[in-house]
């Protein structure tokens, strides 16, 4: 459309997203020659503009037993002193209140709450955990929050966007979720006002959100 409203016109584009790669070879085909060096990510770091991004990738079991769980207490206990173990052992207390009705979503939590604060927030990293539906963005947030030491937020639109961010339908009880959250945890504070929620979810730690692509912005 741009071509044919304005064919004369010289055209600059700025992007850090990469072409598919069956069109690398075309970049310049496509763009044009570059002007000037290339502004890499390292260098957005070094002027302070934008912030390290670490991508980790964390392995729960699929299938959650007794076993299961007492195997990966032993794991995380390990490398621990006497004091860090005894503290262990008390979120692990609360830990398996939770994993009583939702096992490997508590286990997730769990994993992820221990890995922030052991990792992200030593280093004064915020972080953003991306799940598949609205619905398990609210849980997980929740279960995070259940274990006390980490503050954590859904990013989410309500119940009125019919599949934003989700794979597959919105079921009823999705949907019945996400209402609550809304109208138990957002507009007491917020109202419908969800942009001013968007901004203090900027505010908190860890974010869980549908869609890691669309959110960076959340954790600047």
């Amino acid at each position: 459309m741009m071509n044919e409203v304005l064919p004369n016109a010289f055209k600059i584009g700025f992007t850090g997203t990469p072409l598919l790669k069956k069109d690398k070879s075309n970049t310049y085909l496509k763009f044009g020659k570059q002007i000037g060096r290339s502004y890499r990510f390292e260098d957005g770091i070094r002027d302070g503009v934008i912030v390290p991004l670490v991508y980790d990738g964390r392995v729960i079991p699929q299938k959650v037993t007794s076993d299961k769980i007492d195997d990966y207490l032993k794991s995380i206990l390990a490398p621990l002193t006497e004091l860090q173990k005894e503290d262990m052992r008390k979120k692990w207390s609360s830990f398996m209140h939770l994993a009583q009705t939702e096992q490997r979503l508590s286990m997730i939590a769990f994993d992820i709450h221990e890995h922030f604060l052991n990792y992200c927030k030593p280093r004064g990293f915020k972080a953003m955990a991306a799940v598949s539906t609205r619905a398990l963005a609210v849980q997980l947030a929740r279960a995070i929050n259940g274990l006390g030491s980490v503050k954590a937020a859904a990013l989410i639109c309500d119940d009125s966007v019919s599949a934003e961010g989700d794979e597959g339908l919105v079921t009823k009880s999705d949907k019945a979720i996400i209402r609550d959250f809304f109208k138990n945890e957002v507009e007491p504070r917020f109202g419908t006002k969800y942009d001013d929620y968007e901004e203090y979810v900027k505010t908190i730690l860890l974010a869980v959100k549908t869609s890691i692509s669309s959110s960076f912005k959340a954790c600047s």
